[in-house]
């Protein structure tokens, strides 16, 4: 999954928030200096990873995207789903996306914990309100055409909008029958870290 919903399943607690925003710019397990709920945050965006690279409507729709993007399918494919996300966002958070994301960004901001790579991408996450801009296939558009220049090389993630709006019937429900098991990990696997 990609922001938006590592963000959602992060939780209420602003550690565990830094800790799922964190986790792709930590190798391993270095993990010193980092307070123990920022350390569970990273294991539960990680177990929250592992589960969806392992879910069955998760290679369905990263199969069904293959042929265009290439091996940055699944990357690809979480962006997407961030977008049924954030469409159907009143569906599944009590709070207004737009106050969802300020909020966010604050604990993000207001971190002692986020230096180098993670405060420029919570910059530009910030300046062009990612977490919004999800909603609207011209955001999906602007993001991973973003996306597309900053890997460079060979990538076809420029084209994601345009597989988004050809193939959106069949993502979209390969969202729906992902989402609710994924929330149901989640879950579980909170409960767990917290034991």
């Amino acid at each position: 999954m990609n922001f938006l919903a590592h963000f959602y399943l992060a939780g209420q607690d602003p550690a565990w928030i830094v800790g799922h925003f964190l986790a792709d710019h930590i190798r391993g397990s270095k993990f010193e200096g980092l307070p123990e709920g920022i350390i569970k945050g990273i294991r539960h965006h990680r177990e929250v990873d592992v589960f969806t690279d392992n879910h069955p409507a998760h290679k369905e729709a990263r199969d069904l995207i293959r042929p265009v993007m290439g091996r940055y399918s699944g990357v690809v494919v979480d962006v997407l789903y961030d977008h049924f996300l954030a469409k159907s966002w009143d569906l599944h958070h009590p709070e207004p996306l737009e106050l969802f994301s300020n909020r966010i960004y604050q604990i993000l901001q207001t971190s002692r914990h986020l230096e180098g790579k993670p405060t420029w991408v919570l910059q530009h996450m910030e300046a062009q309100n990612w977490l919004c801009l999800y909603r609207e296939i011209s955001g999906i558009d602007r993001v991973m055409r973003g996306m597309h220049k900053r890997v460079g090389g060979e990538n076809s993630m420029d084209k994601s909008a345009d597989v988004l709006v050809q193939e959106y019937q069949t993502l979209e429900a390969t969202f729906q029958a992902f989402w609710p098991e994924l929330q149901l990990f989640a879950e579980e696997s909170r409960a767990q870290l917290l034991q």
